[in-house]
């Protein structure tokens, strides 16, 4: 119905501009196909010269600015009414389906483990955050650099995704993490972990911001290979 409306509109705008035209034209040059009727009130404006030894010359008629000047107002009205209406369809905010953050959530996981930090890094907005426990990494660049940093020390990390929950405002993704840090200076012990990110989603669909949240404690004592404390 929108497309409709604005097809419409289109040739409405197209009809008037022509019509303007042609009326304009008519009034400097007399081809409108009206007649042109010499005002009985002005008789002696439009009078025949009595020279005859010369060529006559029969006054035009003054140019009516007045109309000209309508027709651009009204051209400008038209114009706005379309600019605003095709704002209108191009709203801010774009609703996502469940099924279709789960699709960018298991894609996300991929890109953790797929060793590619700069593909990791399109799944943000160029100005997006990424915090880890409280670490912020801001920009697409910082962003990077920071997958760049757990793809080095973990060369064989997977991340999975276990569940999806999709909020209000936000969407929390919860994941585990597995691998092994051989990475340059590493222990070479092996983490598995779960921990979540809370996604809020900028007006491209993008991250623009990801709070991420594991137990930093844990990831230590797996870190340098330590008993897990009895409970």
């Amino acid at each position: 119905m929108l497309l409709l409306n604005l097809a419409t509109l289109r040739k409405v705008i197209a009809a008037e501009m022509w019509s303007l035209a042609r009326s304009d034209v008519g009034l400097t040059t007399g081809c409108s196909g009206r007649s042109a009727a010499r005002p009985a009130a002005e008789p002696e404006r439009y009078a025949e010269p009595r020279y005859t030894q010369f060529p006559t010359y029969r006054e035009s008629r003054p140019m009516n600015w007045a109309r000209p000047i309508g027709s651009t107002w009204l051209l400008g009205c038209a114009t706005g009414v379309l600019l605003a209406t095709l704002a209108a369809c191009n709203p801010k905010e774009k609703p996502v389906s469940a099924d279709d953050r789960t699709s960018f959530a298991t894609r996300y996981a991929a890109a953790w483990s797929g060793k590619d930090p700069v593909k990791f890094g399109e799944f943000y907005d160029e100005n997006g955050s990424l915090i880890v426990n409280g670490s912020a990494s801001v920009g697409r660049a910082a962003i990077v650099e920071t997958a760049r940093s757990y793809m080095a020390a973990f060369p064989d990390m997977l991340v999975r995704l276990d569940s999806l929950r999709v909020e209000r405002e936000a969407t929390v993704f919860h994941w585990t993490w597995t691998g092994t840090n051989t990475g340059p200076g590493g222990t070479g012990k092996a983490v598995h972990l779960s921990g979540y990110e809370r996604w809020t989603f900028g007006a491209n669909g993008l991250i623009m911001r990801s709070d991420g949240r594991f137990d930093d404690a844990e990831y230590q004592r797996q870190l340098k290979g330590e008993s897990a404390a009895p409970r």
